[in-house]
């Protein structure tokens, strides 16, 4: 659960803090906020700032995370219109929905049924539209999807399952949402959890080898790892890798997904098999994993 929903209780931003200021200090990481890489000297082992401020590097990690998809429906640019993700997108739609009556979530996943809480709470009547057949359909099977469609609707909230959105409506400003089958869904403004998307300019543009956008996701955490850039390792996180990490001192292998496959860990929390070779166009393309023991089971 992200859980940025806690903003608009009290509208302070550092209620979102996953760790405190000192935490970071305290694992001797330097850290500086705001400053942004602007390029990647992979020959160099430097990176560089927009500031034009240059550090060097033995290991560099990529972290850059994730940003909102989008959909390309019509109309989807006109005011109104809002994706659920920074703080920013939640002062501009607490800001938006004063006087408003009704909104619409596309996604009816775990960050879309949050959105769609959160925007509730703002007084307004909320619907969802989900393409897949069934609420959470990642992390829920049918049954625990029903229930949860149950408890959804008891909120006031109403789901609308299996349907694509085809069109948002209005001239000037967002006034509901068209729906494949037909249907037409008035609202004051539109609230986008459709997936997210890997920021992964800077790698694109260092000449990193990546693997195709919106594929199979997933995030590593590694000791050692071989690669086809020098002492360069992307930390992959794509849609399907779920859930967040604060400061910490990872200590040995952890690979976090969402699925069980290829993934092996015994009862003592011992990682059992990684493969030592992923091809077909995953991020990072390596020989060898040194693999220890993990301090907790996954």
């Amino acid at each position: 659960l992200v859980n940025l929903a806690k903003y608009y209780e009290n509208g302070d931003p550092t209620s979102l803090r996953l760790a405190e200021p000192g935490a970071y200090a305290a694992q001797d990481i330097d850290l500086r906020l705001p400053e942004h890489v602007a390029a990647i000297d992979l020959a160099g082992n430097e990176i560089r700032t927009d500031t034009g401020e240059t550090h060097s590097y033995q290991q560099l990690v990529l972290a850059t995370g994730s940003a909102p998809f989008i959909p390309p429906l019509p109309g989807i640019e006109q005011p109104g219109v809002f994706a659920y993700r920074t703080i920013d997108d939640l002062a501009s739609i607490g800001a938006y929905a004063v006087g408003k009556r009704s909104a619409i979530v596309i996604g009816g996943g775990l960050l879309g049924l949050e959105a769609a809480r959160a925007v509730q709470a703002l007084g307004l009547q909320v619907h969802v539209v989900e393409l897949a057949p069934r609420l959470m359909p990642r992390q829920l099977d049918e049954l625990g999807a029903k229930l949860l469609l149950r408890s959804i609707n008891a909120l006031g909230v109403e789901v609308h399952l299996g349907v694509a959105p085809n069109l948002v409506m209005g001239k000037g400003c967002c006034s509901g949402l068209r729906l494949a089958n037909g249907r037409e869904i008035q609202a004051d403004m539109l609230v986008v959890s459709a997936g997210i998307r890997p920021r992964d300019e800077l790698a694109r543009i260092a000449g990193l080898m990546l693997g195709e956008r919106g594929g199979r996701g997933q995030l590593w955490i590694v000791d050692r790892l071989q690669e086809n850039a020098a002492e360069a390792t992307p930390l992959e996180n794509r849609e399907r890798s779920e859930g967040i990490e604060g400061p910490r001192d990872v200590g040995g292998v952890r690979r976090l997904r969402d699925t069980a496959e290829d993934h092996f860990i015994d009862e003592r929390g011992i990682e059992a098999g990684v493969p030592k070779q992923r091809g077909n166009g995953d991020a990072a393309q390596f020989d060898s994993v040194e693999v220890r023991e993990v301090g907790a089971r996954l």
